[in-house]
């Protein structure tokens, strides 16, 4: 039998819960979960260990569950799903360890992370061999035609590189994940300083700004990590925003919340926002790699935050960071 409190499991990357049958009742209590999957699963302690509880209100527990389900009519005593869980694909490995107890290891899918990137990186890849094959075949000759390919060719270059430093901003966090440079930080004035870089922008399409902060707001976070964080939730107001339109940056102790107009997303699309790669339908001719918000979540992620996005209306995206969870 595993003990659970072994130091191995209760440190590592992976994460491992062990539920059990409590006998009297015939329900699924949640008995252990180490800090990986109290963060993937995004609960610190436990104030009720009821699976059904717990799973009212957290989907991925209820995704654990709904597997639970399918692992307990199985025949064998040991099972491997997929998952996909806060964005990211996981591996997971049931192992009945006794008759009420059932241990559930969770991994990352790198080979699917793997395959996702790849088919990302062709897109581009692909489009700038057909236009530098066009040109060969006698586009060059014609000197308007020839420009256009050019410019087109550049903006793929310059979607490739996008990607490809997203990515690399990806797996840094994923690096130092534990090692992160906590200090105290003036939000305040990174948020003006953001401001700053995207006011061109804005203006150029007539937004309108609005900060609204009443004082200082020091947090114990990672500078770099939180200029990124609100710099690349900036240039998405912007980016998807309508001519004419207005940013509302709301900044506290507890919470940031940046409210654009838009016209480029539905109620349908809130759930895979922060999804590697994710585009809305709407989101056709507004260049961008996909990997904004995806990274935006990590840091959020590693700083222990949370971070949500509702649609206040047709026309009004709001994403909130919550300092106090």
């Amino acid at each position: 039998m595993l003990i659970i409190s072994d130091e191995l499991i209760e440190n590592s990357r992976f994460a491992y819960i062990v539920f059990e049958t409590v006998q009297s009742s015939d329900s699924i209590e949640l008995e252990f979960a180490n800090p990986a999957a109290r963060k993937l699963l995004n609960f610190e302690r436990l104030n009720n260990s009821s699976l059904t509880y717990l799973a009212d209100s957290n989907p991925s527990i209820k995704q654990l569950e709904q597997l639970l389900d399918k692992f307990k009519t199985s025949e064998s005593g040991y099972k491997r799903y997929t998952v996909r869980l806060a964005g990211d694909f996981y591996t997971t490995h049931f192992t009945q360890l006794s008759h009420k107890r059932v241990l559930l290891e969770m991994v990352k899918e790198f080979e699917h992370d793997l395959s996702e990137t790849t088919h990302e990186l062709k897109r581009p890849i692909q489009n700038i061999k057909t236009l530098t094959e066009t040109l060969l075949r006698g586009a060059k000759d014609d000197a308007l035609m020839c420009s256009k390919f050019l410019n087109s060719i550049n903006d793929e270059v310059d979607r490739l590189g996008d990607m490809v430093q997203n990515l690399l901003k990806l797996s840094s966090i994923d690096t130092v994940e534990g090692t992160v440079f906590f200090a105290n930080v003036n939000l305040k004035d990174i948020t003006l300083n953001e401001l700053e870089n995207i006011k061109e922008k804005a203006e150029l399409n007539a937004l309108k700004l609005d900060f609204n902060c009443n004082k200082s707001v020091n947090l114990l976070c990672d500078k770099d990590l939180a200029t990124h964080l609100i710099a690349n939730l900036l240039d998405n107001a912007v980016k998807y925003n309508v001519e004419e339109g207005s940013i509302i940056i709301n900044l506290d102790d507890k919470t940031l919340r940046i409210i654009n107009t838009t016209n480029a997303l539905k109620e349908t699309d809130l759930t895979k926002l922060f999804n590697k790669f994710y585009r809305s339908q709407n989101s056709n001719g507004i260049k961008g790699s996909g990997l904004g918000l995806a990274i935006v979540q990590k840091i959020v992620d590693v700083h222990g935050w949370k971070l949500s996005a509702n649609l206040l209306d047709e026309t009004q995206l709001e994403m909130i960071v919550n300092f106090q969870v």
